[in-house]
């Protein structure tokens, strides 16, 4: 049906006076609550976009924070290499006197090791030696939780020679690597690799008041006379490894404190401790 201007005339003529007054007003009002709704939800979406951009930067910086603590305290694991590297014989003054500078200078790093790999037909001069110094000392199958068991025979041994601080909160001294098989799975992946490993989150268990997020750095020290360029060679050279137990919470707290406070909480997820990662 046509609607001429007549009728549109008869139309606005029948509506009620107050509209007639008011109307407009009224379509003025509903069009401004209408352009103020859409302007809080641009408004609202900008801002939660900006929020959210500033979040991710926030932790993205924390997290890039970590990993350069992380790669700091693993200075600790080259400087030690470093001494092994340079030197065929390195007596245990030396090791504690080197340890005990390269601990003061690394936040987390819990315990520096040193960890020769000994043959079996070396066994007992390699144990009759270390007694001299302490008479307790004996290669025991890997536990930390007593008690501790005399190492049963096998091929190689890796036994846990030097430690810093000597007084470590968990016994570790004459504890074989080689005997656990996670351990072994780890330190053979360094020993062919010639490269640094880091293990996944070692068990806290022994320490009951403890949830404290522990792993291990290994690097494997060579014969400086022998080749190592393939794998059959790195294990004909190998002469024992460099080894870290790092404190992942101490790590995290000391490599975030340098940042501006900003009320963000994160968590890290490891991989289970029998996965090697690095």
């Amino acid at each position: 049906m046509n609607v001429t201007p007549l009728s549109r005339h008869r139309f606005f003529s029948n509506l009620s006076p107050f509209f007639q007054e008011y109307g407009l007003l009224f379509l003025v009002a509903v069009v401004g609550v209408l352009f103020s709704v859409v302007i809080f939800f641009g408004v609202r979406m900008q801002m939660s976009s900006h929020i959210q951009q500033e979040f991710e930067w926030v932790a993205q910086d924390r997290q890039r924070a970590v990993y350069r603590g992380l790669e700091t305290a693993l200075e600790s694991i080259y400087d030690l290499h470093d001494l092994f590297h340079s030197s065929a014989t390195v007596s245990g003054s030396t090791f504690h006197r080197i340890a005990s500078l390269i601990l003061s200078r690394h936040t987390g790093v819990e315990v520096l090791q040193w960890v020769p790999v000994v043959d079996h037909d070396q066994r007992e001069n390699f144990e009759a030696q270390n007694a001299m110094i302490d008479p307790s000392f004996r290669i025991y199958d890997f536990s930390l939780t007593p008690p501790f068991t005399v190492a049963t025979p096998r091929k190689q041994y890796a036994p846990v020679t030097y430690l810093e601080p000597a007084h470590a909160p968990f016994r570790w001294l004459g504890l074989d690597y080689f005997s656990d098989t996670n351990s072994r799975k780890l330190f053979a992946d360094a020993r062919d690799s010639g490269e640094i490993r880091v293990s996944g989150r070692i068990p806290a268990h022994w320490e009951k008041a403890s949830l404290q997020f522990r792993f291990l750095a290994v690097y494997p020290v060579y014969n400086q006379d022998l080749s190592v360029e393939t794998i059959l060679e790195r294990r004909q050279a190998l002469r024992g490894f460099v080894v870290g137990v790092f404190q992942f919470a101490h790590l995290a707290q000391r490599s975030i404190s340098m940042l501006e406070p900003r009320g963000v909480e994160f968590k890290f997820l490891c991989l289970p401790s029998d996965e090697i990662f690095h």
